[in-house]
């Protein structure tokens, strides 16, 4: 996925994607990701970005760079 997500509720971490195909997922974005990306029978790459969320899948791959920091899913 490239692209940027507008959250206009101000609230942190509001957006949740789940995935059930196979295929690698990689998240691309200038500004980074926050929010909770399920995957579990993919890979999930996450880039050399800023993400904050949580980040589940079959196997999770990240980029050198890459800064995590775990934030619990405020979407539902």
């Amino acid at each position: 996925w490239k692209g940027e997500l507008v959250n206009g509720s101000g609230r942190a971490n509001a957006h949740v994607f789940g995935y059930y195909g196979t295929q690698l997922v990689s998240l691309q974005s200038l500004l980074g990701f926050k929010g909770t990306v399920v995957t579990p029978n993919a890979t999930l790459e996450l880039n050399s970005q800023i993400y904050e969320g949580a980040y589940y899948g079959k196997f999770l791959e990240v980029h050198q760079g890459a800064q995590l920091k775990f934030s619990p899913c405020r979407g539902f």
